[in-house]
């Protein structure tokens, strides 16, 4: 997953405030790389999880193998991978990071977290709508009329082998409105004219 946060003075134009938060406030870069490198490992989420989502028994442990904040044109861009998300995880630590590098919260508090047992002391969650799946995005940023299928597929597993993940042998597309069609999935060998 990916994250956008805005934070120059053109971020809150219509044309940007749809994709990135809007942080007007002063973040220290030092607390969210510091926070971010805290994340990775296998670490129980509790903290950064909606209460009662998970199956009683579920440890909410995660994987996380890579969690970074990058500098983009505009602001920042909090990015992550693990073996799996709990609901709201990704949106509850970049809400929580940014509450720690403007001075909300303790700089440290984020690790403290990770040994919390529930979230009653996180942050609110950051925005849903600066959340982007990579992976999505880049088979939504390709399906366009006359798209080759095999073309899509490849740039895909081209994108998931540069991530360090696993190819796939088909792409699910409902409801990505293609043409107006919903396509049940996308493989190499199909075609998408008539």
């Amino acid at each position: 997953y990916s994250y956008y946060i805005g934070t120059d003075e053109e971020a809150s134009s219509p044309f940007r405030r749809r994709w990135e938060w809007v942080v007007a406030r002063t973040l220290a870069r030092d607390v969210l790389d510091a926070a971010a490198v805290t994340l990775r490992g296998t670490h129980a989420f509790r903290a950064f999880a909606v209460q009662g989502t998970a199956p009683p028994d579920d440890d909410h442990c995660c994987t996380v193998l890579e969690a970074a904040w990058r500098d983009r044109p505009g602001g920042l861009v909090f990015e992550i991978e693990a073996n799996r998300f709990l609901h709201h995880m990704g949106r509850f630590l970049v809400g929580t990071m940014a509450d720690a590098a403007s001075g909300r919260r303790e700089p440290h508090s984020v690790a403290a977290l990770l040994a919390a047992a529930d979230n009653r002391d996180v942050s609110p969650p950051a925005p849903a709508h600066a959340l982007v799946l990579e992976a999505e995005q880049n088979v939504l940023d390709r399906l366009r009329p006359g798209a080759s299928c095999k073309e899509v597929f490849l740039a895909h597993n081209a994108f998931m082998r540069g991530h360090g993940l696993p190819e796939e042998r088909r792409l699910l597309c409902h409801g990505q409105g293609y043409e107006l069609v919903e396509r049940p999935l996308i493989r190499d060998d199909e075609s998408m004219t008539g």
